[in-house]
């Protein structure tokens, strides 16, 4: 969309940030209590969970406190630190996005924005994926699993458009990571190995 949209993209882009960031203190209190249960779960037959109590009643009570200091500063209009959320205004703002969305007009044919920004969101996929089988670090793994992320979203977007194959895409059913361009490079287009 980023071509297609002109210069409404960086603004459109910096609206959609900022509302994420309102919210990313309860997401990120929540994502750590439920990746922990997560991990307490898989590893359910080689832990005893009681050594653990302590350390998840910590997380849940973290994430209380970030939910009441939210609450608390819902009805300040002024000092909201990053991270925290009125409610009210936060739909608001999302109604007028929404609103804005509806309003948006492509430059040059529809097929191009979209097939131009699933390409980026592949490539760039790729391009991490590689990264992340050759150096194995945290950070390329990470990076890694945003870009996996992206490209997902990006599928799920356009599944109207051509409904089974990004339907499967978007459930998961995504090529080997860095496989196609491995493939290409060493001239194994078809063989499927990666």
């Amino acid at each position: 969309m980023r071509p297609a949209l002109g210069k409404r993209y960086a603004r459109e882009n910096r609206r959609f940030r900022d509302l994420a960031r309102q919210v990313s203190g309860r997401r990120d209190e929540q994502v750590l209590l439920e990746t922990f249960d997560a991990l307490l779960a898989h590893y359910r037959d080689e832990i005893d969970r009681r050594h653990y109590t302590a350390i998840r009643a910590r997380l849940k009570a973290r994430r209380e406190r970030t939910l009441s200091s939210e609450d608390e500063s819902q009805g300040e209009s002024q000092g909201r630190s990053e991270g925290t959320m009125d409610t009210a205004a936060l739909e608001a703002a999302l109604d007028e996005a929404r609103q804005a969305v509806l309003g948006w007009r492509l430059k040059g044919p529809q097929r191009d924005a979209w097939q131009a920004g699933l390409a980026m969101t592949y490539r760039r996929l790729d391009d991490a994926g590689e990264t992340a089988a050759e150096e194995g670090s945290v950070v390329a793994l990470h990076e890694w699993r945003k870009r996996v992320k992206y490209h997902r979203y990006h599928c799920e977007l356009l599944r109207s458009l051509w409904k089974a194959p990004l339907t499967v895409r978007a459930r998961g059913g995504a090529p080997a990571v860095g496989s196609a361009r491995r493939r290409s490079r060493s001239g194994d287009a078809g063989s499927g190995a990666g």
